[in-house]
């Protein structure tokens, strides 16, 4: 809901809007602008950071290429007799500080000559004769006659990573071990002030600034640029986080080894240069803020007087004192409003007039009624006027009733709707109308109304509405007593009458024909054929049928007589769970079926009526073993909120989605169009959810048609009893 404020104050806010808006536009693009633009140089500087240091790199990489350049057409045996390698040699290491050794292998890997940095100490007579065939790298090359670049290590003379370069003569192969330090040699411009990391083919660092993070060698493919280089890529840029730090860096590939050479630079002082230019837009924008309300103040007066004398006319308008609309307004717009408002107010001046001549006529009306007579104003959406009586008979003042919502808000809230619909539908057909609705007085209690309404239309063509409310809830009540003990008089004797002759005439005949039945079944009786045993065993199972439609109706009049009995002891569920699975069990294995049961190991006590939830239980097994032709029924036991739960799931035909209550339903099957009509009395679920219900709990069903059904049956693990005792308690529950 929007606030209500003055006109004054919304010219002010909207001259104070249009100052800001474009200013706040501006600074909103200019934060955009130098955030892009110092990113943008940032990843320029860290490209050609990493450009320059790839390319020192691959200029050192060249360094052992043109020392050994002279040799390459000669065998060790040809350079070991033209000179004398050591001394030659060692002048080449002291004039190119990368070079840490050479050394001279014949074609089995074994050093026939070596030269040696001055500052190792040492000298290379000591290495002639070393065996180095199993070098990985001199193997490499001398079975493939083709150059070849070691991994990085720690060299044995210097104890600092050194790399080695090995490329094959005609007989033999020259090594050419390099110290990385020496070789890798920044020289990147200070303005361009990135971080320098070298990283190999495997993603770990071999040179950054810091000795103790490089020393625990870790891993920075995960790096995206560092993987996209390592990957293929030759060039790649991006923003990163490592260890705990915001980067901005470039990675380039250095060709001849595959090696990564990544500049970098932290975010962080990027970001303090962008937050310290909004700190400059923010405040301008509240000087700029300043600066607008100051201005607006006078303007918003000035354009807002006109306005404030109209209003306070248009207020003594609604008190009732009538005058003239203030003029002299230099705008046209304000002149045409004061016009519009003058004219206004003559024409309500002379609506109230005519409203108390009509007022007049009908008060002698209202005196010698006994109904609540009432007129209403379509056209103006207010009763014109409700007699006194409403006060008497419905504890409503006549005041109370100003429109067609506040007479509906004392309306049945069951009625409203209709009885609005009622009256709008009235005015659109014209004549007579009579409505029933039942009003609710402010003490409560509910007075019925019948309305007669008839619909008329003055000279000026609006539409009224005028009725009288008559009081006929004693009439109503009557009828409803009328009805209702009719109705409870017929079910009574119906019912009384067909449970007398149900328990004699039914069950006691039932009991013989069952006996007899099973007389003969047994051959007490003498030898029967195949024939009449099958004939025997449908009278059988006819007469138990219905014997159980007779037992289930006695016990569904129990339940709703409120004199069905439990009673209450103290028993295994998981047990009994068990039991009554065993029960179906044979059933099951007739029809093909697998019968999965879960329950607790260590058993499950409950107090409540065994012999109730046994036949619940017996219910819902025979029903999901009945209503499934392949695949099984899992019957599961568990405890919810201080119920036991029991869930049966078939893999049935399932229930249409549109049934799933109808099954809860007296007398309502769940068979399928050619089952076997005996095959259930449509009692026994309704039967199983009001026994759930009165032990606590309940009897639920989800269901898809098609694939099967869940039976969901719940009871309170302690039914409720008078006896604290213990021991078993018979309870009627109502």
């Amino acid at each position: 809901m929007w606030r209500s404020h003055s006109f004054r104050t919304a010219i002010s806010r909207r001259l104070v809007l249009a100052a800001l808006l474009p200013l706040l536009v501006v600074a909103v693009v200019s934060v955009i602008l130098v955030r892009g633009m110092l990113s943008d140089q940032i990843v320029s500087s860290n490209d050609l950071s990493a450009i320059a240091l790839a390319t020192q790199i691959e200029q050192s990489l060249e360094v052992p290429k043109a020392v050994v350049a002279p040799y390459l057409g000669q065998s060790y045996q040809e350079i070991l007799d033209t000179e004398d390698p050591g001394q030659h040699w060692r002048d080449i290491i002291d004039g190119t500080p990368e070079i840490e050794s050479l050394l001279l292998l014949d074609d089995a890997g074994i050093v026939q000559a070596a030269a040696l940095e001055t500052r190792t100490g040492m000298q290379g007579a000591w290495f002639v004769g070393l065996d180095r065939s199993r070098d990985r790298t001199v193997a490499s090359s001398l079975a493939t006659r083709k150059p070849a670049w070691s991994d990085v290590y720690l060299s044995p003379m210097t104890g600092e990573p050194a790399l080695s370069y090995v490329v094959p003569v005609r007989a033999g192969v020259i090594v050419v071990n390099l110290t990385l330090s020496e070789m890798v040699v920044f020289d990147i411009p200070e303005e361009l002030s990135a971080l320098p990391v070298v990283i190999d083919g495997n993603g770990v660092p071999i040179f950054y600034p810091d000795e103790i993070v490089l020393a625990q060698r870790p891993n920075v493919r995960s790096i995206a640029i560092v993987d996209a280089v390592l990957s293929g890529g030759t060039l790649a840029h991006g923003r990163y986080t490592w260890q705990g730090t915001e980067y901005l860096g470039s990675a380039r590939v250095v060709g001849q080894v595959g090696w990564v050479a990544l500049a970098m630079q932290p975010w962080k002082p990027a970001r303090e240069t962008i937050l310290g230019s909004q700190y400059v837009v923010v405040l301008l924008i509240i000087l700029a803020a300043t600066f607008a309300m100051t201005l607006a103040e006078p303007f918003s007066k000035r354009l807002a007087q006109p306005v404030s004398e109209l209003a306070a006319y248009a207020d003594h308008v609604a008190r009732g004192e009538y005058g003239s609309a203030p003029t002299g307004f230099r705008e046209v717009e304000l002149q045409r409003l004061g016009s519009a408002l003058h004219d206004m107010t003559d024409a309500v001046k002379r609506r109230e007039q005519d409203l108390a001549a009509s007022a007049r006529q009908y008060r002698f009306l209202v005196e010698s009624l006994q109904a609540i007579p009432w007129e209403y104003d379509m056209d103006a959406d207010r009763f014109v006027y409700v007699g006194p009586q409403a006060e008497r008979l419905l504890g409503y003042a006549p005041e109370v009733w100003t429109d067609l919502d506040s007479w509906a808000q004392t309306l049945h809230v069951e009625d409203r709707d209709a009885a609005v619909n009622a009256c709008v539908m009235a005015t659109g057909h014209g004549g007579d109308h009579n409505i029933e609705y039942r009003v609710v007085r402010p003490d409560g209690k509910v007075v019925w109304i019948e309305d007669v309404v008839s619909v008329h239309a003055d000279e000026s063509g609006g539409v009224r509405l005028v009725g009288v409310m008559i009081d006929i809830t004693e009439s109503k009540e009557a009828a409803r007593l009328r009805v209702a003990a009719e109705a409870a008089d017929a079910a009574s004797n119906a019912k009384s009458s067909f449970l007398a002759n149900m328990s004699h005439e039914l069950r006691t005949p039932l009991n013989s024909i069952l006996g007899f039945g099973n007389i003969l079944l047994s051959r007490l009786a003498g030898p029967v054929n195949d024939e009449q045993e099958r004939q025997l065993g449908m009278i059988v199972r006819s007469g138990n049928h219905l014997l159980a439609l007779v037992n289930d109706v006695l016990d569904l009049e129990k339940i709703e007589a409120g004199a069905m009995l439990v009673e209450v002891d103290e028993f295994d569920i998981a047990e009994l769970v068990s039991s009554a699975a065993e029960i179906m069990a044979p059933m099951a294995k007739d029809r093909g079926l697998s019968l999965d049961i879960r329950v607790p190991e260590a058993g499950l006590l409950v107090r409540t009526d065994e012999d109730r939830v046994r036949q619940v239980l017996l219910n819902l097994f025979s029903n999901a073993v009945k209503f499934t032709d392949t695949g099984g029924v899992t019957i599961a036991l568990d405890t919810v909120n201080d119920h036991a739960r029991i869930t049966v799931t078939d893999t049935g035909v399932g229930i249409l989605k549109s049934r799933l209550e109808e099954v809860f339903d007296e007398f309502k099957s769940m068979g399928r169009p050619g089952d076997n009509p005996q095959g259930g009395t449509g009692l026994g679920l309704p039967i199983s959810r009001r026994l759930a219900r009165l032990m606590g709990g309940d009897v639920t069903l989800s269901s898809v048609e098609g694939t099967g059904s869940t039976f969901v049956f719940t009871f309170a693990l302690t039914a409720p009893s008078s006896d604290d005792g213990g021991g078993a308690e018979v309870v009627s529950v109502h």
